[in-house]
């Protein structure tokens, strides 16, 4: 898929957005000692931040470039984040295009939106599990992954809707033909 220049600039200032209200609230969610809790904070954050160049450029492979770039910025904070990053923005135009083959219409682009932030908690589960033996996140297991993961897509589309009304409204205020004088 080719991108034009407007769509890549969009996509990398989504990007570094993301990171630098991510990391804010990576840091808050630092207070919260519950497995998993920094993505259910983080969950409508990253549904409402990946809509958005979803929403612009209905194109298959954007949540990949957005997760390139994004992943490419958290190299030098943590390695296995970065890993974690690339991987779910992967796995999320993977189950997309399977589940939802385009972005043409907006329930398609709320539920692939809203599925990243569940792609992220997977692999950042698969990552700390057997790449770092993080004991912490073998504390919650069976039903609880279930629970969470549930919990997790349900931000992430509550995110992810939030961003839909934020976006459509700046499209109808930018389309006002109204001329103030």
């Amino acid at each position: 898929m080719e991108y034009s220049t407007r769509e890549i600039t969009i996509i990398s200032i989504i990007s570094v957005i993301t990171v630098v209200i991510g990391y804010i609230f990576y840091i808050i969610g630092s207070f919260i000692p519950l497995p998993g809790h920094k993505l259910i904070i983080l969950a409508p954050f990253l549904g409402f931040m990946i809509y958005i160049p979803v929403y612009i450029t209905k194109k298959n492979g954007v949540i990949i470039g957005l997760s390139i770039i994004f992943a490419f910025l958290m190299f030098p904070i943590n390695f296995l984040m970065s890993l974690a990053i690339f991987l779910a923005g992967i796995s999320t135009e993977f189950i997309s295009i399977i589940f939802f083959r385009n972005y043409n219409v907006k329930w398609k682009r709320i539920g692939s939106a809203g599925f990243y932030p569940v792609a992220s908690l997977f692999w950042a589960f698969i990552i700390s599990n057997y790449l770092t033996n993080n004991v912490l996140y073998q504390v919650i297991a069976g039903w609880k992954v279930i629970f969470i993961f549930i919990l997790i897509y349900i931000l992430g589309i509550i995110g992810s809707v939030i961003s839909n009304s934020f976006v459509s409204s700046y499209n109808k205020f930018k389309n006002n033909d109204m001329v103030y004088h």
